[in-house]
């Protein structure tokens, strides 16, 4: 027996009724201490701690290899191997979602849009993790610039795609997200320091800012396939 999407959404709309919107008078007050809670616990218990340098829990494992006499301990990367891992399981639930949305029946443009968005935090995931814009193509003659710029327009590409569907829910997760990444970009070009408060300050701003994205992503992601939108609404 089929069901389709369209017939599942209305019955799940008409299961939940007045409940969910009564929720969603709280989807976004719980959104956004899911969205910043944990990163600003786990940069203020780095910040605190004296156990470690944080630069090496916060920098790539190989970076922080390289600039120490003593390699290696498990430690090293922590942060930013926890980073990584977020944005694989971001593209992983984005790419999940586009699959059970084209199966069911769903629209193409939350088709599109989530598949688009997986792609891209996959590959954000895949440069944090291989070092892609830090090592691996500056060595082959990429300037790291340009890549910034190509990432660019992959966002202003999959922004003028998805427009109408990233605002159609919780936009303001979106931007403050894209606005974290930015700084702690700006952060990177701009302040030349190994100062642990520069440290702290540009990771600080990534992680807050991928975790952030992620959530925002799940959170949509969730709704979709349930069919409760309504609880992600501004």
């Amino acid at each position: 027996m089929s069901i389709s999407f369209a017939s599942y959404s209305t019955r799940q709309g008409e299961s939940t009724g007045s409940a969910s919107m009564s929720r969603s008078v709280f989807a976004w007050p719980l959104l956004a201490v899911i969205s910043f809670l944990p990163p600003v616990m786990l940069f203020t218990g780095l910040a605190l701690q004296s156990v470690v340098p944080v630069a090496e829990l916060l920098r790539d494992p190989l970076a922080v290899a390289q600039q120490v006499s003593d390699c290696c301990e498990s430690h090293y990367g922590f942060v930013s191997n926890m980073g990584a891992m977020i944005w694989f399981a971001g593209a992983a639930v984005c790419l999940f979602a586009a699959a059970c949305l084209a199966v069911l029946g769903g629209r193409l443009r939350k088709v599109c849009f989530f598949a688009v968005a997986g792609l891209f935090t996959g590959l954000l995931g895949a440069d944090d993790l291989f070092l892609l814009h830090d090592h691996v193509l500056p060595a082959v003659g990429v300037p790291q610039m340009a890549i910034y710029g190509l990432y660019g327009l992959f966002a202003l590409g999959f922004l003028g795609l998805c427009l109408r569907e990233i605002f159609a829910h919780s936009g303001w997760l979106f931007l403050t997200a894209g606005f974290l990444l930015a700084g702690s970009i700006a952060i990177d070009q701009a302040i030349e320091s190994e100062a642990s408060w520069r440290i702290l300050l540009e990771d600080g701003l990534k992680f807050a800012g991928l975790w952030s994205w992620v959530v925002y992503f799940t959170a949509r992601a969730l709704a979709a396939v349930t069919g409760s939108d309504q609880l992600v609404r501004d």
